[in-house]
């Protein structure tokens, strides 16, 4: 099994992280809006970077709400109804894992990108979360506690790619959290102890 280790991404990683957005995105014919570092200069906002025996193989970003999140342009009717219920939101932005490895055995990237934003955000207080997916991956995300609220047929700065809006609150967000706390991150609950 591979040993897969995920930080907090220092500003000498932006080049990788570009690279593996780059590599991830164009590979669906996607493109990014902005630049690996310009996306990281607000103080709310940080990257992850999961490497595998010192190689970048993923990355995730997460943004603490300010105030203003990505999802406001796009889904602002939405954002606004989990930030009224919610004392503290986070949202799990760009996510890419290197082409031929999202999965690897039950530890995937994925899976251990997740684990590490959940796990930082209940230590920040946060206690709901969105996240925006092409329609493919939301069973994925469903499978974790996320329930989808909004879909749009093109995302602009995606090529007019389709997306879906997922939040997850409540319950399903602090059993996620427990998840994560205990180091049982397999997608079905019933497969984790208590």
């Amino acid at each position: 099994m591979l040993q897969i280790t995920v930080r907090t991404a220092r500003t000498r990683d932006l080049p990788k992280i570009a690279e593996l957005k780059s590599d991830a995105y164009s590979v669906r014919g996607y493109c990014s809006r902005k630049g690996a570092q310009e996306q990281y200069l607000k103080s709310s906002t940080f990257a992850l970077m999961a490497e595998i025996d010192g190689e970048a193989v993923g990355t995730m970003s997460v943004v603490y709400d300010d105030g203003k999140l990505p999802t406001d342009e796009l889904f602002s009717v939405e954002t606004s109804r989990v930030r009224d219920t919610s004392t503290q939101l986070a949202y799990y932005g760009t996510f890419a894992v290197k082409a031929g490895m999202w999965r690897s055995g039950t530890n995937s990237i994925g899976l251990a990108l997740i684990h590490e934003a959940v796990r930082r955000a209940k230590l920040d207080g946060v206690d709901a979360a969105i996240i925006i997916v092409h329609p493919r991956h939301v069973l994925f995300y469903k499978a974790l506690g996320f329930e989808e609220v909004a879909r749009r047929d093109d995302m602009p700065g995606l090529e007019k790619a389709p997306a879906v809006m997922l939040v997850i609150t409540g319950k399903a967000a602090q059993d996620l959290f427990e998840r994560c706390t205990t180091g049982c991150m397999q997608a079905r609950m019933n497969s984790c102890p208590g």
